[in-house]
């Protein structure tokens, strides 16, 4: 979380409750991905707030690098990839999940870049207005390119699939990204990063609205003709 130690470790005892409760729902085959998704944000988070201590009491810079990269590994490598994975597990049309795997290519691409930066150079963290900044030094000029990838996996993602009220996430995620861009500029990574974190508490609801729609379409399949 994105403006201190305890709030970050608080964001991630309650998301690690609610991502418990997640995965438990989403256990039926195809929806363990999505479940677990508040689950990895309680982990990214805790995480982040290792890096407040590190930043706090002035530890050695390689702490700092150590937690800073950690926190990269979850915000720009693995999110970019999971996202379009677990909706892809779960659409059922064949035709989006054509345009998901695209997604699922681009969000590859855009984590493999991220790896090898956040690896081959070692990152910057520090403490700008309350926020944790953080810098990667990009190689080839490819911040930009390597942005949109990032944006088409992690949210146009979402909006491709044809599950009821998926389109809902994509707007609370699409909203966050914007807010962070607009308003905190300096300090997108955390602060977008925080947002979703909350918006993914949304998912309980979703299963919720996934197991309805499945039950319906049971019954109905399940009404004798004539």
């Amino acid at each position: 979380m994105c403006f201190s130690a305890n709030a970050s470790f608080t964001a991630s005892a309650i998301l690690v409750t609610a991502g418990a409760y997640s995965l438990i729902m989403g256990r039926r085959s195809g929806q363990w991905a999505f479940g677990v998704i508040p689950l990895i944000f309680s982990i990214q988070q805790f995480v982040e707030g290792l890096a407040w201590l590190r930043l706090s009491d002035g530890g050695p810079p390689e702490a700092v690098v150590a937690t800073a990269r950690a926190f990269l590994l979850f915000s720009q490598v693995l999110w970019p990839l999971w996202v379009p994975f677990a909706v892809l597990r779960m659409e059922p049309d064949r035709g989006r999940r054509r345009w998901l795997r695209w997604m699922l290519a681009a969000g590859t691409v855009t984590g493999g870049y991220y790896l090898w930066t956040i690896l081959s150079v070692p990152p910057i963290a520090s403490v700008e207005n309350h926020h944790i900044h953080y810098t990667m030094l990009y190689r080839w000029d490819l911040e930009h390119p390597i942005a949109a990838l990032y944006f088409t996996a992690t949210v146009l993602s979402v909006f491709i699939s044809s599950l009821p009220r998926m389109w809902v996430l994509g707007v609370a995620l699409l909203t966050s990204y914007a807010v962070a861009r607009i308003a905190f500029p300096g300090n997108v990574i955390s602060v977008r990063c925080y947002f979703a974190a909350l918006i993914s508490i949304s998912i309980i609801y979703l299963q919720y609205r996934f197991r309805a729609a499945h039950r319906a379409q049971f019954a109905t399949a399940a009404v004798p003709l004539g």
